[in-house]
């Protein structure tokens, strides 16, 4: 399980949603699903609430330290 978490305040982008896993940014949904994830927020009536979903994380060890990661999720 990984938790989505909108970040209104990145300097970066104030649309982006932050994938975490316990208590660790391990990425953020690719910025042409966020639109989309923000308004079925907004459609179920969470505003920016935290979500959690199912999540499948690959890599992550120490000779290869980026992670990739298939999250459970529709964001249509």
């Amino acid at each position: 399980m990984v938790t989505l978490e909108c970040e209104d305040d990145n300097p970066h982008d104030n649309f982006a949603v932050a994938v975490r896993l316990h208590d660790h940014r391990i990425g953020y949904l690719m910025r042409r699903d966020t639109e989309a994830y923000r308004r079925k927020l907004d459609r179920k009536g969470l505003g920016t609430r935290a979500t959690v979903c199912d999540a499948i994380i690959i890599g992550g060890s120490f000779d290869k330290p980026s992670l990739g990661v298939w999250l459970d999720i529709d964001v249509s």
